[in-house]
């Protein structure tokens, strides 16, 4: 083959590859752009109140972040955390989901805590409330109300969270509030 056959033939074959690459634009790429631009809202539909956002914010959440908050919510809202029997089974059925995705979720959403870890910290801020507001009660009483089951792990997950064992938190005085107890956020 001559240099001008090749030339030729180098240039068909672009001019082939221009030509698919417009059709393919033309027919493929350009009616999708058209439709997703059709099916854009329009603003008549925008929220009109706070729930409507708050609805509107959960749809654009991953998967995963509608999980945990569900999760969060049956923690606030139920108080799940106060069940003695709870465990990783009973809120994935609560859930209507299984221990893979529930996992999944916590690991993306909470910052490092575990399912425990995140169960734990109401626990104990729920006892640290009922210490608050009930200082009558009986250690054992605000344990088992908070969910706990087991005495040596309530001291030590509430002396892990507060800085200070149960007794010391309930005896406190208002006026003389140590600096370095906290009751554990979610």
């Amino acid at each position: 083959m001559s240099y001008l056959q090749l030339s030729l033939l180098a240039n068909v074959l672009l001019l082939m590859v221009i030509v698919g690459g417009v059709l393919y634009y033309f027919l493929r790429v350009r009616p999708r752009l058209n439709n997703a631009h059709a099916q854009q809202p329009d603003t008549k539909g925008m929220p009109t109140s706070l729930a409507d956002a708050l609805i509107d914010a959960r749809s654009l959440m991953t998967a995963d972040q509608r999980l945990y908050d569900r999760f969060i919510d049956l923690m606030v809202e139920k108080q799940i955390y106060r069940n003695l029997e709870l465990n990783r089974a009973m809120i994935c059925k609560m859930l209507n989901t299984n221990h893979t995705y529930l996992n999944e979720a916590i690991r993306l959403n909470a910052e490092g805590k575990s399912l425990n870890d995140i169960i734990n910290s109401y626990r104990v801020q729920h006892a640290a409330v009922l210490f608050s507001e009930q200082p009558e009660l009986p250690i054992s009483e605000v344990m088992l109300q908070s969910g706990f089951s087991s005495r040596a792990t309530f001291y030590r997950l509430f002396t892990k969270y507060t800085k200070m064992s149960p007794n010391e938190f309930r005896d406190r005085r208002p006026d003389k509030e140590q600096s370095g107890a906290s009751i554990p956020q979610e």
